[in-house]
């Protein structure tokens, strides 16, 4: 009945897309809110303190919403 991983939990948070400016990730981050689709930054303060370290601010949400938001990013840079 529950033998599901833990690596198949549909509430586990995935790395969607990785900046290395914070303010380009609230942006993409916006774009996923609009669109219905919760996020998160993390690690906003450490490109801010360490900017020479390459792409650490990084964008997740739930692993059940990962095809989404990858579908509404595609269609918002697409067009």
């Amino acid at each position: 009945m529950f033998n599901r991983k833990k690596s198949e939990d549909p509430q586990r948070l995935v790395v969607l897309q990785t900046f290395q400016v914070a303010v380009d990730a609230e942006m993409t981050a916006s774009i996923l809110r609009s669109a219905g689709i919760e996020c998160q930054v993390l690690d906003e303060n450490v490109s801010m303190v360490m900017p020479y370290l390459s792409k650490i601010v990084r964008l997740v949400v739930r692993a059940e919403d990962e095809e989404r938001a990858r579908e509404v990013l595609n269609a918002q840079f697409v067009e």
